[in-house]
């Protein structure tokens, strides 16, 4: 996605900060290729030790400046409950380490790998 404003909100001045995963509203971010499903959990079986390692492969879809990935999750509690980004939850900007230059029909591939529920775990590579 492109998002100047979360982009530049570490940049104060000549003060350059670590970029680091936020909260984006809704509809903040411009959306340069279609959404990809990176994990799937079954909450239902317990699995400790459950990593995400996988590379995403995007086409673009809009000329524009990558400054990130957004995270969003759907939750299905029961047969007829669903939670949903439209439910009013925040996106999750999660920043590159530069910015990518893209046209349409560009490819663009991104290596996520993270332990879920640890944080500082997470790396995202452009490859």
């Amino acid at each position: 996605v492109q998002n100047e404003i979360l982009w530049r909100r570490f940049e104060v001045q000549e003060l350059l900060f670590p970029r680091i995963p936020q909260t984006a509203e809704n509809g903040q971010s411009i959306d340069l290729a279609n959404l990809l499903e990176i994990a799937h959990f079954d909450l239902t079986i317990p699995n400790r030790h459950a990593t995400v390692s996988k590379t995403l492969s995007f086409t673009i879809v809009n000329d524009g400046i990558v400054h990130g990935l957004v995270g969003m999750f759907e939750s299905k509690l029961c047969d007829d409950i669903i939670l949903e980004m439209m439910d009013g939850w925040k996106e999750l900007f999660i920043p590159l380490n530069e910015p990518v230059k893209v046209i349409k029909g560009d490819h663009l591939r991104v290596k996520v790998s993270y332990r879920p529920g640890e944080f500082d775990s997470l790396k995202v590579e452009v490859l």
